[in-house]
């Protein structure tokens, strides 16, 4: 279980090789939506987003490979650091992220 943002900088869960965007929270629990149109999982932790309570795996889609949550990081990163710093340039931005991925290889 991981929590990062969406595009939008909202929380967003990867559990089991599915993202959950939260839906709602409640005095005692956060209620997650699987972030794929139509797919009608659903997922329920404590606030602290450590336990989880309820998770139901009717997924209609298939899960996301290794390859694909690497890809959503880097794009997340890249997100960030073009928003942090506006003066760099997004090309450096996006082969500086890479390369650090790659030496982490």
């Amino acid at each position: 279980m991981e929590i990062t943002t969406t595009n939008r900088g909202k929380p967003c869960l990867m559990l089991e090789n599915y993202r959950f965007k939260c839906a709602r929270v409640t005095r005692t629990t956060k209620e997650w939506r699987c972030t794929t149109d139509r797919c009608k999982a659903r997922c329920t932790t404590d606030l602290d987003t450590t336990i989880v309570i309820h998770s139901s795996t009717c997924h209609d889609h298939s899960s996301m490979t290794a390859e694909d949550k690497e890809k959503h990081k880097i794009r997340q990163f890249c997100k960030r650091k073009a928003t942090d710093d506006i003066s760099a340039r997004p090309s450096k931005i996006v082969c500086s992220e890479l390369r650090s991925t790659e030496s982490l290889d």
